[in-house]
């Protein structure tokens, strides 16, 4: 087979979109395209129509007057956008079903769904430019394996269950050995042929390959992909009915701190997010299974793993020859009815566990110390005991004993009901007798090891002194300590004080282990807030000139490669000193908080907006010619006009000085840097001051334009 993916046959077996999306799609390529024209083509589709129009009224493009008309809905989504959405919906229309019988369709699209409102919520979280792409990323990351389900129905089916829980680099090299390509390479095939941005597909491969993607350290596109990975991540935490794993909140936690995103502030989104979910999911006529998870907090106290029925006896010793499973495997299988053991007869795991017993060792070492003596006297609070014991005399003994310690002492009589008791009464020493019935002593001590909240219990096994292995056979099942029988005063005393230090020096360690995640969360969130710092104005929340600098990169990179025109966009806060010295700072800096806020009402969902320094401001809008470009000046011209800002002598009105550069690959072939484009954009911006200020100059391949 051969190993270039790029060599797949480009027929109907792969993803694509078709019929009346197509027709779009084409129209949308062509520069004579307009709104009415590719409004007319959509129209022919009746459920596509509707769902760009809920699109378009949805959190994605913000609380605005709602669009009532497919022009409005296309117009407020912007035309480039429109690729991405119709390439999207038009893939969840065409596959909800296919050949691959093994590969569910509708949990597919259900996961990859969430995936996009996540990734569109982290987005803004870290404020990146464009929300609505991220949207689209995500619900297509993983149009990679409804690629491989569509060209290797057979092989893939088989494959694709053995997958699920594997990282990405076995995903990768499984793949590659079977198919000669894989999930990563296939999606970022696809996003490149739908001409969609670039930075989509580089960042949907990085997102499985970082170091075969090549890219910079602070990359867009990095970034995109880190965004993505914990959005794919958070997306399988929707996919299943049953309880989130912990262990998988623990993983999708520690993704977050590397990539410096608030795992608290996430969990908080995640209520809007399932009701998002959900609303799609109506929409687009897909079942959803799954439910969000509760928290992305860390887990705080364990389920109860189910125990043993009753007349469950320990293992046997093993003759030659059988299965070791029973004596080292962490559940117990339950065993038919059998005669209760004498109660001298001690039955002895083959093989001990391993961690109990140096788990043992370490704290048996403490105890020697003296230092311990030391400890903080918290034994004047009484513990909570569990005794098991079988009802004879020699128990009520043991029971006086410890209740004249001051301690609450609850009697269980059969291994369940002490087992039940220890995992769900908050138990901080357990006492039981070698001679248990039902499950046996040994048998109890492995399910309670076994149980999360199991592992922290002191566990003291009780026996005669004279039978022979009991004390090994105590402490190879998981025991901390032995308590012969019958039991005497001094060393009951003896024993319960070793379990005091125990239990001390768990709850200093469980003060420590809160204080340092307190002091990682806050470290976390500093990070962030300080990532965010770097890239985003303090004074009007919106990109600084460093970030748009870089997006303005980015956008010049993607216009010569698809040959679209780019505008840009300088505007000046016309007489600005002036305002700040006969109004003071607190009234010029409302001004430029409202001057932001109006001009990224005034643009459009896949332009940047950004506070370029002082009072002035930059704006990209990529696929905007010249004379587009001109009615968009004026149209942020006039908005930052309607600005009123009150004092107490009056209100403020702002006005804007507007200076644009266009560049059009189609109508010249000269190259233009983002410094030429903006040296372009400044000197039509003092044109416009010199001719009178609150006017718009455009500058087009030398020619500069002014109007008021």
């Amino acid at each position: 087979m051969s190993n270039d993916p790029t060599a797949q046959p480009a027929d109907s077996a792969l993803p694509s979109p078709s019929g009346v999306v197509q027709r779009v799609l084409q129209l949308l390529g062509q520069d004579s395209a307009t709104l009415p024209l590719i409004g007319q083509a959509l129209g022919a589709d009746p459920v596509m129509t509707g769902r760009v129009i809920r699109l378009a009224n949805s959190a994605v493009y913000g609380v605005r007057p709602a669009a009532a008309s497919l022009h409005d809905a296309m117009q407020r989504i912007g035309l480039n956008a429109m690729r991405q959405v119709l390439i999207s919906f038009a893939l969840v229309e065409r596959y909800r079903d296919g050949p691959c019988r093994e590969f569910n369709y509708q949990a597919f699209w259900a996961q990859s769904l969430v995936t996009g409102i996540l990734a569109r919520r982290l987005a803004s979280l870290k404020r990146l430019p464009s929300p609505s792409e991220a949207f689209t990323v995500g619900l297509l990351s993983r149009v990679g394996e409804l690629a491989l389900a569509s060209l290797h129905p057979l092989e893939y089916g088989a494959l694709h269950q053995t997958l699920l829980d594997e990282n990405a680099s076995r995903v990768v090299s499984t793949e590659r050995a079977r198919f000669g390509t894989d999930r990563y390479q296939l999606a970022e095939k696809l996003i490149r042929e739908w001409q969609l941005p670039d930075t989509m597909a580089t960042a949907v491969r990085a997102c499985g390959e970082p170091a075969a993607a090549g890219l910079l350290p602070h990359a867009m596109s990095l970034r995109v992909a880190r965004l993505l990975q914990i959005a794919v991540q958070a997306g399988k935490l929707f996919e299943t009915v049953s309880p989130a794993d912990p262990q998988a909140i623990q993983a999708l936690r520690q993704l977050c701190e590397a990539s410096h995103v608030p795992a608290d502030e996430l969990s908080a989104e995640l209520p809007a997010i399932l009701a998002e979910w959900r609303e799609w999911a109506v929409a687009m006529d897909l079942i959803l299974r799954g439910t969000a998870p509760e928290s992305l907090l860390p887990p705080q106290a364990a389920e109860i793993i189910p125990f043993p029925g009753t007349n469950v006896q320990s293992a046997v010793p093993q003759q030659a020859g059988t299965s070791a499973s029973s004596s080292t495997g962490a559940d117990v299988t339950p065993q038919p009815a059998a005669p209760l053991a004498p109660p001298a007869k001690v039955h002895q795991l083959v093989a001990p566990v391993a961690r109990s017993q140096a788990f043992v060792d370490a704290v048996r070492r403490i105890h020697r110390m003296q230092s311990l003596d030391c400890l903080p006297a918290q034994s004047a609070r009484p513990l909570r005991i569990v005794l098991a014991h079988p009802p004879e005399p020699r128990r009520d003994v043991l029971f006086d004993l410890l209740c004249a310690q001051g301690h609450e002492v609850l009697m269980a009589e059969t291994g369940n009901a002490a087992l039940g008791l220890a995992v769900r009464e908050n138990t901080h020493v357990v006492v039981v007798d070698l001679a248990l019935r039902e499950m046996d002593a040994l048998t109890f001590m492995h399910c309670l090891r076994n149980q999360r909240s199991g592992r922290e219990v002191y566990a003291i096994a009780a026996g005669q002194r004279e039978q022979v292995g009991a004390l090994e056979s105590a402490f190879g099942a998981g025991a901390d300590d032995f308590l012969g029988l019958p039991a005497r005063a001094g060393e009951v005393v003896a024993r319960l004080r070793g379990a005091r230090r125990f239990i001390d020096l768990q709850e200093r360690w469980r003060a420590d282990n809160a204080e340092m995640r307190r002091l990682a969360g806050d470290l976390a969130t500093a990070n962030a807030r300080l990532e965010g710092l770097v890239d985003i104005d303090e004074l009007t929340g919106m990109p600084n000139r460093r970030r748009a600098t870089e997006c303005l990169a980015e956008a010049v990179a993607r216009a010569e490669e698809r040959g679209q025109a780019l505008s840009v966009f300088l505007l000046d806060l016309d007489h600005f000193s002036e305002l700040n010295a006969s109004w003071g700072s607190a009234v010029g800096d409302e001004v430029l908080r409202q001057a932001a806020r109006a001009l990224q009402s005034c643009a459009r969902a896949e332009d940047v907006v950004a506070r370029f320094g002082g009072e002035e401001f930059l704006v990209i809008a990529p696929g905007t010619a010249a004379v587009a470009a001109a009615a968009m000046a004026e149209r942020l011209r006039l908005g930052v006009a309607r600005v009123r800002v009150p004092t107490a002598e009056g209100e403020v009105t702002p006005t804007f000085s507007v200076g644009a550069s266009v560049y059009d690959p189609m109508v010249t072939r000269r190259r233009r840097t983002p410094e030429g484009l903006l040296h372009l954009a400044d000197e039509a911006l003092y044109r416009a001051k010199d001719s009178g200020r609150n006017r718009v100059c455009v500058a087009a391949e030398r020619q500069l334009v002014t109007g008021e």
